[in-house]
């Protein structure tokens, strides 16, 4: 395998020290559903509405009961509507918005966030016996894992070998 190739992909082959330290088969292929190591500390979950999106400057705001909050979208983020993965220039104003973000320079990113209703009828990843926290997609279940640790269930993510959306189980 070409390491270089895997890492710019975010890609990475689990060791044999990592996986018995994380209990993931040696060898197996992993990709994170969400950009996470993009992130400096923790990672939140937001909910709202959306009450202003910037196309241009790549920002949107999210009110909540808890007040509002402008949010940046980078190159990692998966932005989601009607179930598949879109533009921000989708998002509407008046758009219910539910998603994970965390801090980078100061900033509030989004990792991963839907815009509009909730789908229920998406599928969802299967676990894996024995190793909390990952799965494998629905739509590439032989491509490897998926880490979706300390997602929430019924989170929408993207699948990073695919591309299509699924639901943490």
């Amino acid at each position: 395998m070409n390491y270089g190739l895997a890492a710019a992909l975010g890609i990475f082959v689990v060791s044999s020290a990592v996986a018995q330290t994380v209990g993931v088969p040696t060898g197996a292929p992993v990709r994170g559903a969400l950009a996470v190591s993009e992130v400096e500390g923790r990672v939140y979950r937001i909910h709202g509405r959306a009450t202003s999106i910037d196309p241009v400057n790549r920002t949107f705001t999210v009110a909540s009961k808890s007040g509002s909050r402008i949010v940046a979208v980078f190159w990692g983020s998966a932005i989601i509507k009607n179930g598949t993965i879109v533009s921000l220039s989708s998002a509407a104003i008046g758009d219910e918005v539910d998603g994970i973000i965390g801090n980078r320079f100061g900033k509030l990113i989004s990792l991963s966030v839907r815009f509009g209703a909730y789908r229920k009828n998406l599928p969802a990843g299967v676990p894996i016996k024995g190793h909390p926290g990952y799965v494998t997609s629905p739509y590439s279940p032989h491509a490897g894992f998926v880490e979706v640790t300390g997602m929430p269930t019924g989170m929408e993510v993207k699948d990073p070998y695919s591309n299509k959306v699924f639901l943490v189980p």
